[in-house]
């Protein structure tokens, strides 16, 4: 399917529209989906009893997914990702905390 979306929905006229649709058809292709043969024992529950239980219980492909996030990405983007200087300057990052800021404002209390 990758192939076929790439050959038919990437604008190869232009250069940068070439790169960007190029990259947001890869971004499809590695996007994480649920499994759509996955079975949902939750499926037949109220949706205010699902949202509830799903804070205490998770099934293990979310887990694995969470443990691959918080493992895996992050330390990734933490020592290889170098953004390009406008993404702090339009509002595409932005830094939501501080440490070391946090604990000059936490030694007063």
């Amino acid at each position: 399917m990758l192939i076929l979306r790439i050959a038919t929905e990437v604008d190869w006229d232009t250069e940068e529209g070439c790169f960007r649709t190029f990259a947001q058809e890869c971004s499809r292709f590695y996007a994480s989906k649920p499994d759509p043969f996955q079975n949902d024992d939750n499926s037949s529950k109220d949706d205010t009893e699902t949202n509830d239980s799903n804070s205490a219980k998770s099934s293990p492909s979310t887990r694995s997914w969470q443990w691959t996030v918080e493992h895996v990405l992050f330390p990734a983007f933490r020592t290889g990702l170098v953004p390009p200087g406008r993404f702090s300057e339009d509002g595409t990052l932005l830094q939501i905390a501080n440490l070391p800021d946090l604990y000059k404002v936490f030694e007063r209390c």
